[in-house]
């Protein structure tokens, strides 16, 4: 049964792995097997559903920061007590657990390789885990000298799989997947909060030096440092050969990958600060603040199109598809807007603070919260 499973398992992943070009049309894909979605981080889906009922929740013993990533028809997902979590996605029902000794902050990945499944995540205590996805199993681990709040991410060179990621330790790594062997490291001038966005051969992170460092994927070699004024606690965007990244003192900047030359800045007047991950379609760049205010900013100029106000402060980074934005905020509320009106158009009371990212994966949504519950909203749109 398990090599069924396991077959299984690595047959949906085969078609994720093999490309770090992942365009709008690929992006609502019926696996969420990393932080945002996909490689450049972008937040986007197809589609967000207008209404959705309930399908399950699952508790824990405490608060869901991590997010949640799905894949193979599993959910994983960690608590701040130090347990990961397999469920099954069509009941909720525990495949397995496995308890450390910190918490989780970061988000999951999950790849397949070959003929092996991994989970991949960092802790509050610096250590870097490579599991068996199937079975909770720890395949080896890497330790730090620094929590890791950022999520992992993946490419793939002559036939191995790495997977890169930042530490409080000022040091960015890549491992090989397999085995957990240094490629290379890049070193920093302080903490790094944000998960890395990849595009073809680069890579870049910020941190809080308040540098956005653009790296060569094959070599760890610096191509690009920006200095973008204040720290930068969230994650980039790429899209092409622009990325978005907002900073601590409420400034969100487009930048050319290849040149490292800032193309516009937008400043937000009451100086709020952006930790959350921005959102980017073709139109809009979204950031929200944690005063509770989404600024809906347009891509080409960088010039506020509208304001919009959710009911508390946001740390979810929002999802956006071609015409809408979801926003979660601590007061417990998923509220969906139009970007082109700026229009609310439904506001749904989760009720416990929502802390973690979400996840919109084929017809559900899912969302961790501060009561240590992982929901699953089912698509209905009659």
């Amino acid at each position: 049964m398990m090599n069924k499973s396991k077959n299984c398992f690595l047959s949906i992943f085969a078609c994720l792995i093999f490309s770090n070009n992942i365009s709008f049309a690929e992006t609502n894909h019926s696996q969420w097997p990393i932080f945002r979605g996909d490689i450049g981080l972008s937040g986007y889906v197809k589609h967000i559903p207008q209404k959705f009922d309930l399908l399950w929740d699952f508790k824990t013993s405490s608060p869901i920061e991590s997010g949640a990533v799905i894949g193979g028809g599993l959910i994983f997902f960690g608590n701040i007590d130090g347990v990961l979590f397999a469920l099954n996605e069509q009941t909720g029902s525990k495949v397995w657990e496995r308890k450390s000794e910190a918490g989780f902050a970061a988000a999951p990945l999950v790849l397949a390789d070959k003929d092996k499944s991994y989970l991949f995540v960092g802790d509050d205590d610096g250590v870097f885990h490579a599991l068996d996805a199937l079975t909770g199993k720890e395949i080896w681990s890497y330790e730090c000298n620094g929590k890791i709040t950022s999520s992992a991410s993946y490419f793939r060179q002559d036939d191995q799989l790495f997977v890169v990621f930042g530490s409080y330790d000022f040091k960015f790594y890549c491992l090989n997947a397999s085995n957990g062997e240094k490629l290379w490291q890049v070193e920093t001038e302080n903490f790094i909060n944000g998960t890395p966005a990849l595009s073809d051969k680069k890579l870049l992170f910020g941190g809080c030096d308040s540098l956005l460092r653009i790296i060569d994927l094959s070599t760890g070699e610096l191509k690009h440092s920006v200095n973008l004024e204040s720290y930068l606690p969230s994650s980039p965007v790429i899209i092409a050969n622009t990325t978005w990244v907002a900073n601590y003192n409420g400034t969100v900047f487009s930048v050319d990958i290849e040149t490292g030359k800032i193309i516009w800045k937008y400043q937000d007047e009451n100086n709020g600060a952006f930790v959350p991950p921005l959102a980017v379609n073709q139109s809009f760049v979204v950031a929200a603040d944690q005063q509770g205010n989404v600024h809906v900013i347009e891509r080409s100029t960088g010039k506020l199109k509208y304001l919009l106000e959710v009911s508390g402060r946001v740390s979810a980074g929002p999802i956006i598809d071609d015409n809408n934005v979801l926003i979660a905020d601590e007061s417990g509320y998923l509220t969906l807007f139009d970007l082109q009106s700026g229009k609310e158009i439904v506001r749904y009371e989760h009720g416990p603070a929502i802390l973690s990212p979400l996840a919109v994966c084929g017809d559900r949504i899912y969302v961790g919260d501060d009561n240590g519950n992982l929901t699953v909203y089912q698509i209905n749109e009659d």
